[in-house]
C-alpha cells in the first residue's frame, strides 16, 4: 500500500483547507447575494399585494354599480313588456280594415321594434390579478469534490 510523504500530507491538508475556504466564501457570497435578492423583491411583492386589494376593491364597486345597472335593466324589460303587451292588445282589439290599414301597419312595426328592444346586462370578467414572479434565490453547488479530495488519503497507510 502507498503512503504519503509528510510533505504530501501537508500539501493534501492545505489544498483541504484552501476548499474549505472557498466554500465558506462562496456560502458567505451567496448569503449575501440572497440577502440582497430578498431585499429588492420585497417592495415588488408588496406593490403586487396592494394592487391585486386595490383590484378587488375597485371590481367590488363595479360588481355593486352593475347589480344597480342590473335592477334599472330589468325594470325597463318589465316596462317593455307592459307597453308591448298594451299595444298589442290595443292592436288586437281594433277592425281588420284598421290593421291592414296604413295606421295599423305603422303600428304594429311599433310592436315589432319593441320586440328587437336588447336590454341586455353587459357580459363583465373580473381582471386577474397579478401573480408574484418567483423569488430569485442562488442555491450552493454540491461539493462533492472536498470530500472525495479527503477520501484520497483513505486508501494511503499513514
Amino acid at each position: 500500500m502507498k503512503q504519503f510523504t509528510g510533505t504530501q500530507k501537508k500539501e493534501h491538508a492545505e489544498i483541504i483547507e484552501r476548499m474549505q475556504t472557498a466554500k465558506q466564501t462562496l456560502e458567505e457570497a451567496v448569503e449575501a447575494c440572497n440577502e440582497k435578492f430578498d431585499a429588492a423583491y420585497a417592495p415588488i411583492e408588496l406593490a403586487i399585494n396592494e394592487f391585486n386589494q386595490q383590484l378587488a376593491d375597485a371590481y367590488e364597486q363595479v360588481e355593486t354599480a352593475r347589480a344597480a345597472y342590473l335592477e334599472t335593466l330589468e325594470a325597463g324589460t318589465a316596462f317593455i313588456a307592459g307597453v308591448r303587451e298594451d299595444a298589442q292588445s290595443y292592436f288586437d282589439d281594433r277592425s281588420e280594415a284598421w290593421q291592414e290599414g296604413e295606421k295599423g301597419e305603422a303600428y304594429q312595426d311599433w310592436i315589432n321594434e319593441l320586440d328587437d328592444v336588447n336590454l341586455d346586462a353587459p357580459e363583465l370578467d373580473q381582471p386577474t390579478e397579478l401573480d408574484m414572479p418567483d423569488r430569485p434565490e442562488l442555491a450552493m453547488p454540491d461539493f462533492d469534490a472536498i470530500d472525495t479530495f479527503e477520501g484520497i488519503r483513505q486508501g494511503v497507510e499513514e
